[in-house]
């Protein structure tokens, strides 16, 4: 079983600024190894897992929604049940992981269709 690093929750404050829903639970491929808060996921349509983003991997360049559950510590050894964003949250661009902003444009794109809205917060 891994082993889960705590989220405190002004650590979850700095990354979900506002939401209009729960965060909802999507089953995640253990192959995405230790997860960290904040990473930005993609729908992997042959499995129907999500995984970590990458477009440059066939598989893993949709974005699909961000992790927001309790960053892992040890890469999990089965599937797992992870709480994500859902429709009509507001993050904190600057807290995701696994996505470059200044050149992933699609990216964004992709996160602004899911309801995934980026702000800036100074």
């Amino acid at each position: 079983m891994a082993s889960l690093t705590l989220v405190e929750e002004n650590d979850y404050d700095k990354l979900v600024l506002g939401n209009t829903q729960l965060d909802r639970l999507c089953l995640i491929d253990k192959a995405v190894g230790k997860i960290a808060h904040g990473q930005v996921l993609a729908l992997d349509i042959s499995t129907g897992k999500l995984v970590n983003y990458d477009p440059a991997v066939e598989g893993a360049k949709g974005v699909f929604t961000v992790y927001t559950g309790q960053t892992l510590a040890d890469v999990p050894t089965a599937d797992f049940i992870g709480t994500t964003a859902c429709f009509g949250t507001r993050v904190d661009k600057s807290k995701l992981v696994g996505i470059e902003l200044t050149t992933d444009f699609e990216g964004q794109h992709k996160l602004y269709l899911a309801g995934i809205l980026l702000e800036e917060v100074k």
